[in-house]
């Protein structure tokens, strides 16, 4: 226990004794009534007895670490009139002492209760102490942890007007060896938030620092800034993290060296005492090395590298260049900004030597993740999507081509007719792949099932109504389409700003949007002739490369070796209830005549192969209205999806693929012989893309041609690609 003593004169303390109002002047004396601010001088006791489990810089003494007051350490303290909020610097002469005097200057009468460190936002009610637990603290090589960075809190008390602090926090020790300069320590939890705003009973006989996990101050990651970096030994080096206590079981400890970052999970649980220390075990920090690494760009580069699932965990690699081949600068350091599961991949290294991006991926696991190369400021220079999964090839078509057995980013495929019985709406959804705006390397997650979707979008409203709205000039604009339904990822809580998918309003040309790899953007007005529909302000110029092509090219989405497919090369699945002709009979999967359970459909070719197309539907880019949000960045048309109208139409939910479409023109568009197409979209000359939809009434092509919402989406929405084999 700390006590804090009025420094005053005698006369003085008897007026406070006797619940008088009275500032102490400089020299002791009350200040005048002239409205100049009081100054005055505050000391600071602590008991001889108080060890280890208070509060800032502690010494080792005969076995035992004793609390002494750092330098630059700031208190607040509250008078008895409301919103007071005084700060008390410590004089610097009682730095390193039990013992101190804190100077102030301000209007504080009657001092009843105090707080450390000083904030001021901070707010007292009644007894609750409102106030905040940062998210940056500082590390100190001297203490336990840096001056200003815990919460404690107390009231005057007693007759001696003793103003007793208790700590209200707890204190992670973490130990590490090695030899590498690290630059920052994160410690992160996914359920629990570890810092922002929160609040102080005073009158509870422990106080207990609480967030309020509702504000949207609170961080789910707090960072220990090492300043220029600390260098590991072979002997454990201390480091110390302040959080709100409690019990924790799902912390990852990051460590930041020189260009790679390495993540650690705690697989136990961790129980944090208010007043104590918990250490953990000690770790031992190596740099990642590329040496034995799979080298997944060494047939050529790619926006996605594929990797297959394995019994043991493994170390790959990639260059950190464009598709063309050209090296992305900018970068000093590489890591995943999303994942689907914990231990998909981790020990992420940009070696900047080599110009080469190492991760592992761990044992028994398939999923997505997306590794960003960041800048200094922790900008994304450019993203690579890792899809884990036991793909297959398949050959189909005339001439024939072949195809992956499933859209990019699906973790299963059907392989025959009782494959499909078997689906329930969580294994249907890992059949669908992840999203893609139009000419856009990024991917968004589909549905987390297929099963109930009895309401149209995902928000759970036909009005989009977005709750964290804000306006069409390019902030945030909402999150709330990516939560209801979406497949569930885990977010990298290093990165505040990248913290969840959101629909933004961005006018923003394509290279710029490479920043904004979580953003779903739409331009939500026409400006400058660009259409509302498009995700980038310069994607419909008709100057330059096509987005997609015959060519790949640098925004193109498949792995190496895979482009994204022209129109008529995806045309065979037409349904046309013929066999032969040149096309496939297409079957839903409604085998038993049961409605809900229409999650895809098949057809099965003459060579035998078995091709799954999932009900995936798509993220709208908002129909009709160019200068309205519409429901953008919304789910639609998933699995069992119904929709109805006056007449109670109800159908099943669609198989949407992006295609382009080469040698193409206006006058073609016009005619829209096959398929979907916006003929606003010409992106290069007469190179056009081309949206192919198979919808459930009667599970075919909509060709539409006429004015309707599905002739103006454009190249915002989101739809699944189907990778072709290159054959140039």
């Amino acid at each position: 226990m700390k006590k804090i003593l009025l420094y005053t004169t005698a006369a003085a303390m008897m007026s406070v004794a006797a619940g008088c109002n009275a500032d102490i002047a400089d020299d002791g004396s009350p200040s005048g009534s002239d409205g100049a601010a009081k100054a005055g001088r505050i000391e600071a006791l602590i008991d001889d007895e108080t060890t280890c489990d208070v509060r800032n810089s502690l010494t080792d003494k005969d076995g035992e670490r004793y609390i002494l007051w750092s330098e630059g350490d700031v208190i607040g303290i509250f008078g008895s009139a409301a919103g007071r909020n005084v700060a008390a610097t410590v004089d610097p002469e009682f730095v390193g002492t039990r013992r101190a005097v804190f100077d102030y200057l301000g209007d504080v009468e009657g001092i009843f209760c105090g707080y450390y460190p000083y904030n001021a936002n901070a707010s007292i009610n009644g007894d609750v102490l409102t106030t905040a637990l940062p998210a940056r603290q500082t590390y100190s090589p001297t203490s336990v942890f840096a001056s200003n960075t815990t919460i404690m809190a107390g009231y005057v008390r007693g007759e001696e007007n003793v103003l007793e602090f208790k700590n209200a926090c707890a204190i992670l020790e973490i130990q590490l060896t090695g030899s590498e300069l690290i630059k920052s320590l994160s410690l992160t939890s996914g359920s629990q938030p570890l810092a922002g705003n929160g609040s102080v009973n005073l009158r509870d006989e422990q106080p207990v620092f609480k967030i309020r996990s509702a504000d949207t101050s609170a961080q789910y990651c707090i960072t220990l800034d090492l300043g220029e970096g600390v260098r590991l030994t072979s002997a454990p080096t201390p480091f110390y993290f302040v959080v709100p206590a409690g019990t924790y079981d799902d912390l990852t400890l990051v460590t930041e060296g020189e260009g790679f970052v390495c993540h650690r999970r705690s697989v136990a649980s961790h129980t944090l005492q208010v007043r104590h220390i918990a250490p953990m075990k000690p770790i031992e920090v190596k740099r990642p090395s590329l040496d034995a690494a799979v080298d997944l760009s060494v047939g050529g580069t790619s926006n996605c590298y594929l990797v297959s699932p394995s019994s043991e965990a493994k170390t790959y690699s990639f260059d950190a260049k464009l598709v063309d081949g050209t090296a992305v600068g900018g970068g000093v350091i590489a890591d995943y900004l999303w994942k689907s599961s914990e231990n998909l991949i981790g020990d992420i290294v940009y070696d900047a030597a080599s110009g080469k991006i190492g991760f592992t991926v761990g044992a028994d696991v398939s999923g997505n993740a997306l590794i960003s190369l960041l800048d200094d400021k922790g900008t994304a220079v450019w993203s690579w999507h890792i899809w884990v999964s036991d793909i297959e090839e398949q050959t189909f078509g005339s001439p024939a081509l072949t195809f992956l057995d499933r859209a990019i980013g699906a973790t299963y495929a059907p392989k025959s007719v009782e494959d499909v019985k078997n689906l329930d709406g969580v294994t249907a959804a890992r059949t669908g792949g992840m999203m893609y705006q139009w000419g856009r390397n990024i991917p968004f997650p589909g549905a987390e099932t297929f099963d109930h979707h009895t309401e149209r979008y995902e928000s759970g409203t036909t009005g989009g109504d977005y709750s964290d709205a804000t306006n069409k000039d390019g902030v945030a604009y909402g999150k709330k389409c990516f939560t209801a339904w979406t497949r569930k990822m885990i977010f990298n809580k290093r990165y505040p700003e990248y913290g969840a998918f959101e629909m933004r309003n961005l006018y923003k040309t394509a290279a710029e949007m490479a920043a904004y790899p979580l953003s779903f953007n739409k331009l939500f007005a026409n400006r400058s002739a660009v259409a509302g529909g498009s995700w980038a302000s310069d994607a419909f110029v008709t100057s330059g490369d096509a987005r997609w092509g015959e060519q790949k090219t640098n925004t193109d989405p498949c792995p190496v070796g895979y482009r994204v497919p022209e129109h008529d090369e995806l045309f065979y699945f037409r349904n046309d209830n013929l066999a032969d002709g040149g096309y496939y009979k297409y079957t839903h999967n409604n085998l038993n005549n049961t409605t809900g359970r229409d999650y895809g459909g098949y057809v099965t070719t003459t060579t035998g192969e078995f091709i799954w197309m999932p009900r995936s539907g798509f993220r709208t880019s908002g129909y009709n209205n160019a200068n309205s949000n519409g429901w953008s960045g919304t789910l639609t048309a998933v699995g069992t999806y119904a929709s109805g109208n006056a007449t109670g139409r109800t159908e099943a939910g669609n198989v949407c693929w992006w295609t382009y479409k080469k040698d193409d023109t206006a006058a073609s568009l016009a005619a829209a012989p096959n398929g979907w197409h916006n003929k606003a979209a010409a992106v290069s000359g007469d190179v056009y893309q081309r949206f192919l939809i198979m919808i459930g009434a009667g599970n075919c092509f909509y060709q539409e041609t006429g004015a309707s919402w599905w002739s103006v989406h454009a190249s915002a929405t989101a739809c699944e690609v189907r990778c072709v084999k290159q054959t140039n």
